[in-house]
């Protein structure tokens, strides 16, 4: 392999590790003990009631926390990309901010993906008693 070859494939992984350190391992390491512990505790729901579908639009998600009886609403703005919070966890960082939202997404999807797929049954459920109805009024015509 020429010196030039070796030179790109060391600047390839130099990349590669960057791009890694950057987007997994750095936001880890920025992330202080009191948030470890709240992100258990909202990705298992114990302790905190997430609205996802808020009355108000002006954000995405609303935090409140059954202990303490505090909220924070949780927002991504649309222009910058920065998540915003207004409230009780104003106080944390962009990364722990992230990874907060990041849980409330991922909780989000599954709540949808739950009741789309219980929307999916009742739909069969009433096509089915709709044709058995539809076979009943046309088998004699």
């Amino acid at each position: 392999m020429s010196p030039g070859g070796v030179l790109w494939l060391v600047l390839a992984a130099l990349a590669l590790f960057g791009w890694t350190y950057i987007s997994k391992i750095h936001p880890l390491v920025m992330t202080r003990p009191p948030v470890k512990k709240i992100l258990e505790l909202v990705s298992c729901q114990d302790g905190f009631c997430i609205d996802d579908n808020p009355a108000d639009k002006s954000c995405d998600f609303i935090l409140h926390d059954t202990v303490t009886a505090a909220k924070t609403e949780i927002t991504r703005d649309c222009f910058s990309g920065h998540i915003l919070f207004e409230g009780d966890f104003d106080w944390m960082n962009q990364f722990e901010r992230k990874r907060l939202h990041d849980v409330l997404c991922k909780i989000h999807k599954d709540r949808v993906s739950k009741y789309q797929e219980a929307c999916r049954v009742e739909k069969k459920a009433s096509d089915e008693r709709n044709r058995e109805a539809a076979i009943k009024i046309y088998e004699n015509r």
